[in-house]
């Protein structure tokens, strides 16, 4: 999971194996890593050099994940009309 802010980008490993390409290759990651804003390509991890930022930003992904595990997801559905539902019939998303 990550969160992202003007400050950084924090991305926090759900376990610590990840899969690589293809499940073939697993391999260890960092449970947690930090980007700057200004590291785009997101060649060097901060977390170490910033433990207050990263304190910061975990408290706000655990607040998203709690938020996201009490409230349903917010969504608009528009009616489905007889285009779309056409449309998705011939895509064969619909049945007749």
């Amino acid at each position: 999971m990550s969160v992202r802010t003007r400050h950084g980008k924090l991305i926090e490993a759900l376990d610590d194996v990840q899969h690589g390409e293809a499940r073939r290759a697993p391999i260890t990651v960092a449970p947690v890593e930090l980007f700057l804003p200004g590291d785009r390509e997101e060649r060097f991890e901060a977390s170490a050099q910033h433990p207050e930022l990263v304190r910061t930003l975990r408290a706000l992904l655990a607040e998203h994940r709690a938020r996201a595990a009490t409230e349903p997801p917010r969504a608009e559905l528009e009616p489905l009309t007889p285009q779309l539902r056409e449309r998705l019939r011939a895509l064969g998303y619909a049945e007749e």
